[in-house]
């Protein structure tokens, strides 16, 4: 069984706030069932959308990573070369280069390194492979 569901439409007018509602004056339209919204998740806000390459994003901070990618922006700088990175975090891995900081060692031998994924490479490839876990060991 279909049902359907009656709205009225106001047809005062607009510009008069004070005027009183006419029961004859309302236009009783015709509603299906099929035309009220359903309760669909929402889709993905469009500020959250990358128009080159059409992906959507959940957070904002990682959408403007992204963009990055595109646009080819770097916007943080080496204060000690002219290396520039658009991630803050590919900013600090180089500058514990130039320090000389290695806060990623071997549980098997002393090798150190100042990337977490070099320390990984370096166990799966010298220690037996990937199971080997690789862990950080700050001094």
């Amino acid at each position: 069984p279909s049902s359907s569901f009656l709205l009225p439409t106001d047809t005062r007018d607009s510009s008069s706030p004070d005027s009183e509602i006419d029961p004859v004056s309302l236009d009783h339209s015709v509603i299906s069932p099929s035309a009220v919204p359903s309760a669909s998740p929402p889709s993905p806000p469009s500020s959250l959308f990358c128009t080159p390459c059409n992906r959507h994003f959940k957070r904002p901070d990682v959408l403007i990573r992204h963009l990055r990618l595109h646009t080819g922006e770097r916007p943080f700088s080496c204060n000690l070369c002219p290396r520039q990175f658009s991630r803050s975090d590919h900013l600090l891995a180089h500058i514990r280069r130039h320090s000389g900081d290695k806060p990623y060692g071997c549980n098997e031998c002393p090798f150190a390194t100042h990337r977490r994924d070099i320390l990984t490479r370096h166990c799966a490839g010298r220690h037996g492979g990937k199971r080997k876990r690789a862990e950080q060991s700050r001094v």
